[in-house]
This record gives structure tokens, sequence and C-alpha cells, in this order.
């Protein structure tokens, strides 16, 4: 048995359940100022899940920005024409292809986001000051394997979706029926996560 699978079952109950509720503490304030950045930009929040996909990934095609935000191409199209009219995205023709269009943040969008944005650097200065850079790599290997969980578990979630007719007992049964197929998948995602093979771009190279 190696080192590392040792350390992890040594975790105390007690340990884990501190760190899903941190977990799911920082989720909530994360939510909440991401509600608070898209009032102040008066957008929705899937405008500014969209803003934020590209803002991390750099200029897209509308393509690859359905497949990363899980809308529609029509969804995406009407997305897109409505934050160019706010001034936040914009369309550019690839100088390589003139056929194929990307979807970029504008310089105006940058400003400001920088202004609500790059000030937590400096709050976060003491915490930083006391991790070690292993204790950093095991944090950053953790929140890359728990978005690819969540990735896997919206993909799933995204298959079983009720009708908007559907009764509370119906919902209950299609809940069910995700649980198992959820389970099924937890085998190879686990397996993923300990020899560290899983995709840290989801979506891959694809500008589709």
């Amino acid at each position: 048995m190696n080192q590392d699978n040792q350390s992890s079952r040594q975790i105390s109950a007690e340990l884990a359940g501190r760190l899903i509720r941190a977990v799911r503490s920082e989720q909530v304030a994360n939510d909440f100022v991401d509600e608070h950045v898209t009032a102040f930009l008066g957008i929705n929040r899937t405008d500014g899940r969209c803003i934020d996909i590209i803002d991390q990934r750099g200029r897209m095609t509308a393509g690859r920005l359905a497949a990363e935000s899980g809308l529609t191409t029509g969804a995406v199209t009407a997305l897109v024409d409505r934050l160019e009219v706010a001034g936040y995205l914009r369309r550019v023709r690839d100088t390589a292809d003139r056929r194929r269009i990307f979807i970029e943040t504008t310089e105006l969008l940058q400003s400001i986001t920088e202004r609500l944005f790059h000030n937590i650097g400096p709050m976060f200065e003491g915490m930083m000051e006391q991790l070690t850079a292993e204790q950093v790599e095991a944090i950053v290997y953790f929140l890359e394997g728990g978005a690819y969980v969540n990735q896997q578990r919206a993909r799933l979630l995204q298959d079983h979706l009720p009708p908007a007719t559907a009764t509370v007992e119906d919902r209950l049964a299609i809940a069910a029926e995700y649980d198992r197929a959820a389970r099924a998948l937890a085998p190879s995602v686990t397996e993923q996560l300990r020899d560290r093979s899983f995709p840290v771009d989801f979506c891959g190279d694809d500008e589709s």
C-alpha cells in the first residue's frame, strides 16, 4: 500500500465532514459573489456563466461555447447578440479562415472585471503565506478533480431532466434512475481521480 493511500484512509470522518462543509460554504459564497457581479453588469446568470467560460478559455466559436455551457446553438446566438449590444462580447473573423467566427470578450468588459476581481489576490496573501508548494499542489488536484466530478454529474443530470409536467413523484422516480446511473459511473471516475488521468480541459481543443 503506498503512502498516499495510507494517508487518505487516515482522514477521520470528522475531518472529511469539515472538508465537505467547507467546500459547500465556499460554493455558496462564490454563488453569492457571482449573483452580485451579474447584477453589477446588468446581465443574467447564464450570461455571466458564458462570459466566465470565454474569460477562462479564451476566444471560441459559438459551437464550442454551446458545448461548454450546455446551451443550444440557438440560445448561444441569442446570448451573444444580447451581450454584443451590451458591449461585453464581440464576434471576430478568423484571419486564416474568414468563414470561421470567434467570440471574445471586449476590452471594456476586461477593464470592468479587472477592477471587480483583481483585488482578490491581496486578500488571499495571508493564507497563501502559510501554505507550502506541496499543499498548494494538493489543493489544485482536489479542485480540478472536484470540477471534473461535477462536470460528469452535470452531464448525467442533463440526460435525466424530468419534463416540465412531471409530478414530484415522477421526479423522485427519475432521481432514482439518476442515482443508479451515477453509481454505475462512479468506479471509472474514481479510477481516473486515483491515477490522475482525468482531463482538466473537459471539452478539449475542438473549435467547431
